[in-house]
């Protein structure tokens, strides 16, 4: 019976031995938890005194500490509230997109995305601007690896752009950037648009030619029938003797030369 009996009774110690192992871990995850939440509450109330900035090549270091430093308090943010600090940075209009989190307690790092010109946009005035693909306007400036940009003309005739038409520019910049044999990139050094014919044509001013490009209307097919014929007459001789290239008719580049007219189809001359 007293082997019985003590079958019975070990069970019992084991398990409550288990369940003192299981508090006594279970408060050292609560002290942790303490321990942890009150050294990040330490941390955010301790003042900034360093900001690194990540990503940046034509906004300036300067520039972004300005908007966000509380200059009479010797570059340093007491309390600083990260979303604040966001919301400051992505007012600047190059930034397109921004993250920010606190490296230690005394430095935030702000990583940021910043938004590429694709050409230079110059009104009646003759004010300049920037675009990037997304048709965002951007204040003009010069900054380190400045790209040879296009110009963009004509576009304000009221005295506001015309978002439509700025589009159909920028998509017109971009099918010659993306064309596969990249033949077309540098030729492009203006864009002007007509208003009152609502016409583009693309100034080609390295090769003293304008190329006639009519409506935004199937833009692609146009484009494809100037890179085909370009293919097969890209020389700095050949293209000296053209006044213009017209890419108004359907599957047709019109080509007039200083002492003659030429056409060609898609595929064949006429």
């Amino acid at each position: 019976m007293n082997k019985v009996e003590n079958s019975n009774i070990q069970p019992i110690e084991v398990k409550s031995k288990k369940s003192r192992l299981f508090i006594q871990l279970l408060l050292l995850l609560v002290a942790l938890s303490s321990l942890v939440l009150l050294s990040s509450k330490w941390d955010s109330k301790q003042p900034v005194t360093n900001i690194k900035i990540i990503g940046n090549k034509i906004i300036t270091e300067k520039e972004i500490k300005e908007k966000i430093f509380d200059v009479q308090n010797n570059n340093t943010l007491q309390n600083p509230n990260l979303s604040e600090i966001l919301k400051k940075v992505s007012s600047i209009p190059f930034i397109k997109s921004a993250y920010i989190y606190r490296k230690n307690s005394n430095e935030i790092d702000i990583e940021i995305k910043e938004r590429t010109p694709i050409a230079i946009i110059v009104n009646t005035q003759g004010e300049l601007a920037l675009v990037d693909d997304n048709c965002n306007i951007l204040p003009y400036r010069i900054y380190s690896d400045f790209p040879d940009l296009p110009l963009l003309r004509g576009l304000n005739p009221g005295g506001k752009i015309d978002d439509f038409y700025l589009n159909e520019a920028i998509k017109i910049i971009e099918i010659l950037k993306n064309n596969k044999n990249r033949i077309l990139d540098s030729f492009i050094s203006e864009i002007i648009f007509d208003s009152e014919n609502k016409s583009f044509k693309i100034l080609a001013s390295d090769f003293g030619l304008d190329v006639y490009l009519g409506d935004p209307y199937l833009i692609n097919e146009k484009i494809e029938n100037l890179l085909s014929w370009w293919q097969d007459n890209f020389t700095k001789d050949e293209l000296s003797k053209i006044q213009y290239i017209d890419l108004r008719w359907t599957d047709q580049v019109v080509v007039q030369y200083k002492q003659m007219i030429q056409v060609k189809s898609k595929i064949n001359e006429v």
